[in-house]
């Protein structure tokens, strides 16, 4: 891996790719991160792609179908390379547990119908190198690539990683009043005004992405389309490989689609995020059907994942007094806002193609890299 210059792994266990873990975790020149889910490993390691690193997702093949969402609305349209290493369990005549025994039929087939370059790697030291180039190429081509790995590929070993973080102790901060909810634009608007001028933001998929555009279009705005859920996910991906301010539009239908991602934001700590849920109750961009925020308190929820800092805001004042906090304060932070239901009459949609949206987003981060 180190050879093809892939930095950033994000991942969901598999006891046949213990030996990688093994070797990543002891790595000073390659990063691990081990998601919730399939889908939210693949969002991190998107966000890791945007801000200027070359990753990979490591997964079983029974989690791929939790990976096709983003993979289908997220790397495709945006371009965005990935490298993915696919145990293959239940490969047609390898005896495994019945669970496998369909997902491995048609792993290829589904890989395939994606247009993913795909192959089973081999112990044939001359092949397999053979592959590793075919995938450094496919991703210099901003394609993604999967490389399948059977059982007894690799050696088998035990998990060997010492766990090294610790619970963190936080409170709640309030800043709320009776001044009246705002609508997401009028929010958005007061963040923008609130936030550093290099901050990077990641906005959700639907409206919110919409009214940032519409807002003022900017090369440092990832507008996220589909995928939904990933935009934490992607955010933390950043975060872990930038030392921007980094800034997540969220939603509450989408943060609920995906709460694992507040479990890994907590356990890897990055102190440059800033996590905002605009929380309207309803899924906006559907008809305005109930989302379960009215019985989900997201405050205690990043409380209790190991947010180190955590607001709960209903005004424009208490936005921004949230806001500048966030800004002073090590992360990761998160700002529960509250907001009114509705968008703008008629609003825009970015004019800018996905693809053209996150090259521009990675020459942002690559160039204020420091």
């Amino acid at each position: 891996m180190k050879l093809q210059n892939i930095t950033f792994w994000s991942s969901v266990p598999c006891s046949i790719l213990n030996p990688l873990y093994n070797v990543f975790s002891r790595s000073d020149d390659i990063r691990s991160v081990t998601a919730t889910s399939e889908g939210e490993a693949v969002g991190i390691a998107s966000g890791a792609w945007l801000a200027g690193e070359r990753a990979g997702v490591m997964m079983q093949n029974s989690g791929l179908g939790n990976a096709i969402n983003p993979l289908t609305s997220l790397n495709i349209p945006f371009q965005i390379p990935l490298a993915l290493m696919i145990t293959w369990r239940g490969k047609p005549g390898m005896k495994d547990e019945p669970q496998h025994e369909f997902m491995g039929k048609i792993t290829p087939s589904l890989l395939s119908l994606l247009e993913f370059g795909a192959e089973e790697i081999s112990t044939d030291l001359v092949r397999l190198e053979q592959s590793f180039r075919t995938l450094a190429a496919q991703l210099d081509e901003r394609k993604s690539h999967a490389l399948l790995i059977p059982s007894g590929i690799l050696s088998s070993q035990a998990f060997d990683v010492t766990p090294s973080n610790e619970i963190v102790t936080t409170s709640v901060q309030n800043f709320l009043d009776n001044r009246g909810i705002p609508t997401r634009y009028k929010a958005i608007e007061a963040c923008l005004d609130t936030l550093p001028e290099l901050s990077a933001i990641i906005a959700t998929t639907g409206k919110t992405g919409r009214e940032l555009f519409t807002i003022g279009d900017q090369e440092r705005f990832f507008y996220q389309v589909g995928s939904m859920g990933c935009a934490s996910a992607i955010g933390l991906g950043v975060a872990l490989n930038s030392k921007l301010p980094i800034v997540i539009f969220d939603g509450d239908g989408a943060a609920l689609m995906k709460l694992g991602n507040l479990a890994t934001i907590g356990n890897q700590s990055p102190e440059n995020l800033i996590h905002i849920i605009f929380d309207n109750g309803v899924y906006d961009s559907t008809g305005g059907q109930f989302t379960h925020s009215q019985t989900t308190d997201f405050a205690e929820i990043a409380k209790a994942c190991g947010y180190c800092n955590v607001y709960r805001a209903n005004s424009i004042e208490g936005l921004r007094k949230s806001v500048t906090n966030a800004v002073k304060e090590s992360g990761p932070n998160l700002i529960h806002m509250k907001i009114a239901p509705g968008s703008l009459k008629n609003l825009a949609r970015p004019t800018v193609s996905p693809s053209e949206v996150a090259f521009r987003f990675r020459t942002f981060l690559t160039k204020h890299k420091l």
